[in-house]
């Protein structure tokens, strides 16, 4: 079986090597073409591969899905990286190992992927945006290059990066539409979902799903700072709903004031511009063709 793979080496502190990835795929009987998607190489061995393997974190699986249309092979996840929150939400074995052998079973899902439109033209996403404590700490993160030792440590250390955020920063003035819902105030953290965890596993929306045409928008105003605080001092585990409002929607518009925006894994403005005084009608709306992903039986 002829398979695409993109592998990001550095996932999860580079825990699977190189000749480790190819043993184990060689073993369950594939014919691998490495290549970066969106490059001339990429595109011609679509042509006849079997799947596209996404070896690697959040950031390796949206690469590859912004890179496909639902006539393109489907996409098999292999999760490597620090938080895994695409896979983990699609029920995908966080063992490689276990994770490849859920492939001949699996089913084929086509997923939402989603057009965020502003001052810096359009950007495509599949994981979320947002603004507030949430942006800040990764924004934070990325522009220090913090790091850990272990996933387990690098976890910890983005939750209490945000729980600092939340202590020290302003909350962001915005107002949203959602369909026909206005929603406005001063957010500690406003996000849009198409799935149901975020950041450093952080469960925001257990009812997001990220083929139903719909974003989950969560978020907590000035008046949840103590229980938001609390639930991230207690360990913010799924089973503990977080204390943020939720509602859904096709489609939303968004004005707010002094804050970055993240789209994806990438921001705006960009790493080392200012944050901007005021942004207006934002539209965030779902494309029309997105990949297809292999889904593990019974998820």
């Amino acid at each position: 079986m002829r398979v695409v793979l993109v592998h990001n080496r550095k996932a999860g502190k580079g825990k699977v090597q190189k000749k480790d990835l190819h043993a184990m795929l060689e073993k369950a009987g594939c014919d691998i073409v490495r290549a970066k998607p969106g490059s001339k190489k990429f595109h011609k061995a679509l042509e006849d591969a079997k799947l596209v393997v996404a070896a690697g974190g959040d950031g390796a699986v949206t690469k590859v899905a912004l890179a496909l249309r639902s006539t393109d092979p489907p996409i098999a996840i292999l999760p490597l990286g620090t938080a895994n929150n695409i896979a983990r939400a699609l029920g995908v074995p966080t063992d490689p190992e276990k994770a490849i052998e859920t492939w001949k079973s699996a089913d084929k899902k086509e997923i939402d992927v989603w057009i965020a439109k502003g001052p810096w033209g359009e950007r495509r996403f599949i994981e979320g945006c947002g603004l507030g404590a949430l942006t800040r700490m990764a924004h934070h993160m990325d522009k220090k290059s913090v790091t850990a030792k272990t996933v387990k440590e690098e976890i910890a250390v983005a939750r209490a990066k945000l729980l600092n955020m939340l202590r020290r920063s302003k909350p962001v003035a915005a107002e949203a539409t959602l369909d026909d819902q206005e929603i406005e105030g001063k957010f500690l953290l406003l996000e849009a979902l198409n799935f149901s965890s975020v950041g450093p596993r952080l469960s925001l929306s257990w009812a997001a799903d990220p083929s139903d045409g719909f974003l989950d928008v969560g978020y907590a105003r000035e008046s949840e700072y103590d229980a938001l605080c609390k639930w991230l001092e207690g360990g913010a585990s799924p089973d503990d709903p977080a204390p943020i409002a939720l509602r859904r929607g096709k489609s939303m518009t968004l004005s707010w004031k002094s804050a970055r925006f993240r789209i994806g894994d990438g921001y705006w403005p960009d790493m080392e511009e200012a944050e901007p005084r005021e942004v207006k009608d934002v539209t965030i709306e779902r494309a029309k063709d997105g990949p297809k992903v292999l889904l593990p039986k019974g998820e």
